[in-house]
């Protein structure tokens, strides 16, 4: 087959039918791109397509082969060897097209075959399951931390930590836990302790390997405690009398390699122990308390941050607290209530004698059953959650907002309008006060309001049923005395 040939005949042919190249390309299935590539000698039709090609430009195939029309019809015979020609050649050239696609398909079937075996041998020994490697200061041992149990590689019902030693001394422990923490070497290469998170807690083990043993340090600690007093400068006491467990994190060794530092906090009902102590791991003792002392903020104190507040004349329509009736004067008004502010509505903030320094919303049109509810439990903590919310109003309606509106109203400017004016009053409060916006302001209130007991409260309208009752009383006894008479 003459390319050049064939392809004028192509063209000549595609011209007297009145094609264009992309009316024959879409005849036959193939490019326009792939028409003008023949026409032009670059390249010749497939031979899969010599039949389809002569039927649309009305030729026979051997005409096409040949690049030229006979003035007489080929021979039957001639017409029909070239046709056998072509279906052989088009039926060999799909055996072999299929033959080397067959072994394609059997080389990535072997290939993805191997890759699964691979992947399943490095899945079996935990690889993709590594979270970290310590080397030991000596340079003798390795520690592997994996996050699954690999002795048990098919048990996913329970959630485990593996830690795989190599080096001078192979070992393999696993602990049954949530998640790990962390792991620190001894300097003498002898020992390490692993902390990881527990249904209970945060939990330490070290692992001595002079002894071949592993120590709960947790246990230890508190046996340590309550060998000595020391368990009433740790830990906090239950009102139901039991002792509330710290949580702790191991620091550092010792130079002496022999003791560890330890930190630790207790917390319950507002009350917070917490500091450092040294825990001698072979002596089992604990040396050293560092406690660190929390400033309690006391009524004078908050009272005094008040004054000097008011003092700096901050325009209250910026932040919700507008000056306005110290006494309230709404039915909803607990009884001695000092008024320090009000927001649109009615809502005002202030003080109860009954309940100190604690800071109250009153809220007449209340969303909740109670139009009264603690806000802060002190002026110094109102103000920084002031700070952080960037006005009362967000505050004053956590009572009935769960946390995703809390964060929408604070992050929605068509609600919480930020003005140049708000940002400077806010920055001025912070500043002159030396106080900072308060961390995790919805937990704080919603806390301060789960823990709260109302039942000290008293109203106005209380007392005047109260009158009213005894009033009805001695007019009866009253009555009666004269009916005797």
């Amino acid at each position: 087959m003459d390319n050049t040939k064939t392809g004028a005949l192509i063209k000549e042919l595609r011209k007297e039918k009145e094609l264009t190249q992309l009316e024959l390309a879409k005849a036959l299935h193939v490019t326009d791109r792939a028409v003008s590539k023949w026409e032009r000698g670059i390249c010749a039709p497939d031979i899969g397509l010599l039949e389809s090609l002569s039927a649309v430009l009305g030729v026979t195939v051997t005409e096409l082969i040949a690049g030229e029309r006979f003035e007489e019809t080929p021979a039957a015979a001639v017409e029909e060897n070239v046709q056998k020609a072509i279906n052989y050649s088009d039926k060999e050239l799909k055996e072999k097209t299929h033959g080397i696609r067959k072994k394609y398909h059997f080389v990535i079937a072997g290939v993805m075959a191997s890759i699964m075996l691979i992947c399943a041998v490095l899945w079996w020994n935990g690889v993709f399951n590594i979270i970290g490697r310590y080397e030991s200061p000596d340079g003798s041992m390795t520690l592997t931390v994996y996050n699954r149990d690999i002795t048990e590689p098919f048990n996913r019902e329970r959630s485990a930590v593996t830690v795989k030693c190599r080096g001078s001394r192979s070992a393999t422990s696993v602990y049954i836990c949530k998640n790990f923490k962390k792991l620190i070497w001894s300097p003498d290469s002898r020992k390490y302790i692993i902390s990881f998170d527990t249904d209970e807690g945060v939990r330490h083990s070290m692992v001595n390997f002079d002894r071949s043993s592993a120590s709960n340090l947790n246990a230890y600690f508190d046996i340590a405690m309550g060998s000595s007093d020391m368990r009433h400068e740790i830990m906090l006491r239950h009102p139901d009398g039991s002792w509330i467990e710290p949580e702790y994190e191991i620091l550092q060794w010792s130079e002496d390699e022999k003791s560890i530092l330890v930190y630790y906090i207790a917390a319950f009902n507002g009350k917070t122990n917490e500091g450092y102590f040294w825990y001698n791991t072979e002596s089992g003792t604990i040396e050293g308390i560092m406690k660190m002392r929390h400033e309690e903020i006391t009524e004078r104190e908050s009272m005094k941050i008040y004054e000097e507040y008011k003092k700096l004349n901050i325009a209250g329509s910026l932040i919700g607290l507008e000056p306005g009736d110290e006494e309230g004067g709404y039915f909803c008004t607990p009884m001695g209530m000092k008024v320090i502010g009000w927001e649109t509505g009615g809502i005002h903030y202030g003080t109860v004698p009954e309940y100190g320094d604690m800071i109250f919303a009153v809220n007449p049109m209340s969303c909740v059953d109670d139009y009264v509810y603690p806000v802060a439990e002190n002026f110094v903590d109102f103000m920084r959650l002031i700070l952080a919310c960037e006005s009362t109003t967000a505050i004053e309606q956590i009572v009935w907002w769960d946390k995703a509106q809390f964060e929408d109203f604070l992050g929605n400017e068509e609600y919480n309008v930020r003005t140049p004016e708000r940002t400077a009053a806010l920055r001025r409060i912070q500043s002159e006060l030396a106080l900072s916006p308060m961390e995790n302001p919805f937990e704080y209130v919603k806390k301060l309001q789960k823990e709260f007991d109302g039942s000290r409260l008293r109203f106005a309208e209380e007392e005047e049923d109260s009158e009213a009752a005894d009033f009805d009383v001695v007019e009866f006894e009253v009555n009666l005395s004269e009916k005797n008479n």
